[in-house]
């Protein structure tokens, strides 16, 4: 069972994640979901970098750097890209979809 997680931004309500570490947890990440419903929000630690190879759905992504300061946002990542960003140490993965998401520069909190 993973470890559960909380990403609090301000303006969006509390956000649920499956924290991803080992290596075969990032590398199939939400490859397994098929229903974008279903998904769930993931946070993969030490990783600067993310593929979207194989994806049912498209993806909206937030890398964060040391400091839980968001450094890239991207929306709508379709399938068959890969993204990364310099001095990001986590990236939070969730199905793409309308409404809040989180700002480049803002600064957001990992609780449990």
């Amino acid at each position: 069972m993973p470890e559960i997680r909380y990403l609090e931004a301000r303006g969006l309500p509390k956000v649920r994640l499956c924290v991803l570490r080992s290596f075969a947890e990032k590398l199939v990440g939400l490859l397994w979901a098929r229903d974008r419903r279903e998904a769930p929000c993931v946070l993969i630690e030490r990783c600067r970098s993310v593929h979207t190879f194989g994806m049912a759905f498209d993806l909206d992504l937030c890398f964060l750097d040391r400091h839980m300061e968001v450094v890239r946002v991207a929306r709508g990542v379709k399938p068959g890209h890969v993204l990364s960003a310099r001095g990001a140490v986590c990236v939070v993965e969730r199905p793409a979809r309308d409404g809040p998401w989180v700002s480049r520069g803002e600064r957001v909190r990992i609780s449990a």
